[in-house]
């Protein structure tokens, strides 16, 4: 199966790579994303998350969350909209 090419990440790489580096580091982590209270990050300057979709979120090239994260997702999506 292909995956299509994210040519967002692809146009951002130069800018992470020369002017600011620390968006390339992960700033913490968790067991799964139902530890996460987005609220929280957002009242401490977080302007979005990014996740790796593949064992994070889904079984590998499948487009449907697992059910134990579903709620905890919705509310992530909830507090950051598109900044996913």
């Amino acid at each position: 199966m292909v995956q299509g090419l994210n040519w967002q990440a692809l146009l951002y790489t130069p800018y992470v790579m020369f002017l600011d580096q620390s968006l390339a580091i992960p700033h913490f982590s968790v067991k799964d994303i139902s530890a996460i209270n987005p609220e929280k990050l957002k009242e401490r300057g977080f302007q979005g998350m990014v996740f790796d979709k593949d064992n994070t979120l889904t079984t590998p090239y499948v487009n449907e969350i697992y059910p134990g994260v579903k709620e905890a997702f919705a509310n992530i999506k909830k507090v950051f909209g598109k900044r996913l």
